[in-house]
């Protein structure tokens, strides 16, 4: 009778270690990404208030706007959305800024894209460009942290032994083959 409750002690004490270090782990990731993401917000919204004190006009054309809203005086404002659907197939951070000018203000909203996808080879913040009503910047950094991927190695019939790496179905309809390779 006296092993069962050391038995069920030990068990909890095991289980309670486990959760503590997988807490510890998540805010130890978390502490990290926010430091991080904060990082390469401030370099890309740097590289877009360059863009726009050299490129203004040209810029707020390509946004569709049809005022002259005269020289860029700065950008405003806070936060960082991250993607909930990763339809893309590349890492990005969302900013929502407002951009002042001397005739007013106007929101902006500025996208940072994992550089190692969206421009290969980068080694620093690249030239800011506009498309689709929104200032992209591509920074050789920003990493998808928080989407997991895994690895399975599949039996593919009458072939030899194949890799596939696959992304999880949370990304989407299914999982996307992203190479594949043999062992």
């Amino acid at each position: 009778m006296r092993t069962v409750p050391k038995i069920i002690f030990w068990l909890g004490l095991g289980v309670g270690s486990l959760l503590l270090i997988l807490i510890v782990v998540i805010y130890r990731n978390h502490l990290w990404r926010t430091r991080n993401d904060s990082r390469y917000a401030a370099e890309g919204q740097a590289a877009v208030e360059e863009y726009l004190r050299t490129n203004a006009p040209s810029a707020l054309k390509q946004l569709h706007e049809t005022k002259d809203w005269g020289a860029f005086v700065k950008l405003e404002g806070g936060g960082i959305a991250h993607p909930v659907w990763n339809i893309q197939g590349y890492h990005f951070l969302d900013l929502r800024r407002t951009a002042y000018f001397t005739a007013g203000k106007l929101p902006i909203r500025i996208i940072i894209s994992e550089g190692r996808v969206t421009a290969p080879g980068l080694k620093t913040v690249g030239k800011p460009y506009v498309r689709d009503g929104m200032i992209f910047v591509s920074h050789p950094q920003v990493r998808p942290g928080h989407v997991p991927t895994f690895r399975r190695t599949y039996r593919i019939h009458r072939t030899p032994r194949l890799r596939l790496v696959c992304m999880p179905r949370t990304m989407g309809a299914g999982s996307v083959i992203r190479s594949v390779r043999r062992l």
